[in-house]
């Protein structure tokens, strides 16, 4: 009963999508990034154990950005890694909130086949981008288990 309750609280459409989107996914290549700015930064991070008929168990993580608000058109991105390939790809984050110190909250829903998922964060605005990836050791976050 405890895992019917833990799938309806865990899968929501824009996870789902971003599930669907990791599958049919193509791996970017590994991109060089620099260390964290005053123009972006990692929040927080949490994954969930999804498991399905198939018997392969997929983690969906969420991951909570903040960036500073330079202009209304811009793009946050986790840029994470394929454990089973070791290709990076990109997953799009999606604006939640406005803050009171001139930043917005973004948040992101890529999903893994490993318990770590390993990224960094891509922000896009004004024909610049800045990276956050942890001073160079990338963020990894954990699954929970229950």
């Amino acid at each position: 009963m405890s895992n019917v309750k833990r799938m309806k609280r865990v899968i929501s459409l824009p996870k789902i999508l971003c599930m669907l989107l990791f599958i049919f996914c193509v791996g970017v290549g590994v991109q060089s990034a620099s260390a964290a700015t005053n123009e972006v930064s990692f929040i927080k991070g949490d994954t969930i154990v999804w498991s399905y008929a198939g018997g392969r168990t997929i983690y969906g993580a969420t991951i909570d950005v903040k960036v500073k608000n330079i202009a209304y058109d811009k793009k946050v991105t986790i840029h994470g890694k394929n454990v089973l390939t070791g290709e990076w790809f990109d997953v799009q984050a999606q604006y939640i909130s406005t803050l009171d110190d001139g930043y917005e909250l973004w948040r992101a829903y890529p999903v893994s086949y490993s318990k770590d998922f390993e990224f960094a964060i891509k922000y896009e605005v004004n024909g610049n981008t800045y990276w956050d990836n942890n001073n160079g050791n990338n963020y990894i976050v954990t699954s929970r288990t229950y």
